[in-house]
């Protein structure tokens, strides 16, 4: 296998840092870019139904895309080891659509993404973007299992 770009997306959920981690061992091994990725899940604007004008919620979105930024080149600084190549982006839209356009874009070879291990009515409710990218995409795809955060314990 010749790998030379690697996109791994991440929501900054702890099995997003996992696949994280599996992508920048490989981009070492392969001597591969490493591209990681956050899409900023983009506010649907319903006629009639924003109490703000178009102006502040456009401001929002690159307060959030901004906020995202920030958090990925912490997230790198955290998780990729120095001597490997990295290019964060941050991409506005819907995540399973931007990361399979994004791995075109980029002519990626590999896409690295978590799978939560969602079953029953929260896969069901939840629905899964890994899961999305797996039906839209032709490219390579290496999926890190992840047990499911344990729910919250009742409070009295």
């Amino acid at each position: 296998m010749n790998l030379k770009k690697i996109l791994c997306p991440t929501d900054f959920s702890q099995p997003a840092e996992a696949a994280l981690e599996a992508a920048a061992s490989l981009a070492r091994d392969y001597s591969a870019e490493l591209l990681v990725v956050h899409v900023v899940e983009s506010l649907p604007f319903v006629p009639g139904s924003a109490p703000h004008p178009i102006s502040q919620i456009k401001e929002q979105g690159e307060e959030l895309e901004a906020d995202a930024a920030e958090r990925l080149r912490a997230l790198i600084t955290k998780v990729i080891p120095p001597g490997i190549p990295v290019s964060p982006q941050v991409e506005s839209g819907q995540p399973a659509a931007q990361i399979v356009a994004l791995a075109e874009a980029l002519d990626a070879d590999l896409i690295v993404m978590a799978t939560h291990g969602l079953t029953g009515w929260r896969k069901a409710f939840l629905g899964s973007v890994t899961e999305r990218v797996v039906k839209l995409t032709t490219k390579q795809m290496l999926l890190i299992k992840t047990k499911p955060a344990a729910p919250a314990a009742k409070r009295a």
